[in-house]
């Protein structure tokens, strides 16, 4: 499956998208991309892991790549990831997972491993990045008062509908990424989020990930579901992101936090690779993990 199958699933909102690699009945082993990134996040990656031992399903989360938008109006936050996520597996009847995540989404199969124990045997986290929550009780209140008020107004459409020439719209998607990467290997990235309409595309993406892109909750919410994780923790960091994982609040306390839970069954990796390691230097990432997921105990 040098390619990846394309798979689809439906879910009780809608259809949820995404690429598997390796053996169908194998062990399984979701991954989980970045910020407003898709899929094709890992298809440099997953050709180097897949076996016929091993299942590895990379997902479109809801909003993204191939998959359906969240309905309009309706009332959903990050969180509606976690019972996503729970769902698929309850489509595949998959009872022990592994998790690899990118960035944010570190953060979303942290709180997955924690609310599911049992399930979650492992998680592999590519550059940590924790979204921000809120410390500060005044915080809570001025999020509160925003969200009620944007709930009340409706919005007709969740795709941004501007029309743009490829050529433009590649160059646009370059500048919106939180990291920069090279256009060779963007390239994926992108043809997965654009829709055409004649002899011009424009991005699919949902208009609203923005909003999903972190929990707006108290920290003691996030500190409490952090400290509950069991299951052995692989942690490849970036050089380029020790600075800001020390200059960001949520990503330092997380990693913290974690060393302290977890002692010997956490493993930081220090790299001299991008944040977007995974897609740059796939060869030698898929080394480091294939390692840690077949070395590793499930069980601390």
């Amino acid at each position: 499956m040098l390619l990846g199958e394309e798979v689809d699933i439906a879910l009780p909102w809608g259809n949820v998208a995404g690429k598997m690699w390796g053996n169908k009945g194998g062990y399984p082993t979701i991954c989980l991309h970045g910020y407003n990134d898709n899929a094709a996040s890992f298809d440099r990656l997953l050709p180097h892991l897949a076996s016929r031992s091993r299942c590895f399903f990379a997902v479109d989360l809801p909003g993204h790549g191939k998959s359906n938008h969240y309905p309009l109006n309706s009332q959903v936050s990050y969180l509606d990831y976690l019972a996503d996520l729970k769902r698929i597996c309850e489509y595949f009847s998959w009872t022990q997972v592994d998790i690899i995540a990118h960035s944010l989404r570190s953060q979303l199969s942290l709180y997955f491993a924690s609310i599911f124990p049992k399930l979650v045997q492992k998680l592999v986290l590519i550059d940590l990045v924790a979204g921000e929550v809120l410390f500060e009780y005044s915080h809570i209140y001025d999020v509160t008062v925003h969200e009620v008020n944007s709930m009340i107004r409706p919005i007709e459409s969740s795709t941004n509908n501007h029309l743009y020439s490829e050529e433009l719209a590649l160059k646009k998607f370059l500048e919106g990424r939180i990291a920069t990467i090279k256009d060779e290997f963007a390239i994926p990235l992108f043809k997965r989020s654009i829709s055409t309409c004649n002899d011009k595309v424009y991005f699919s993406n949902d208009k609203r990930n923005m909003k999903f892109m972190t929990p707006l909750i108290p920290s003691q919410f996030h500190l409490a579901l952090v400290s509950k994780v069991q299951c052995p923790v692989l942690i490849i960091m970036s050089t380029m992101s020790e600075v800001y994982v020390e200059k960001a609040k949520t990503s330092y306390v997380t990693l913290k936090l974690l060393q302290t839970s977890l002692g010997k069954h956490l493993k930081i990796k220090q790299t001299n690779f991008s944040h977007d390691m995974h897609i740059e230097n796939s060869g030698e990432v898929a080394y480091i993990i294939g390692n840690y997921l077949i070395g590793t105990s499930s069980k601390l």
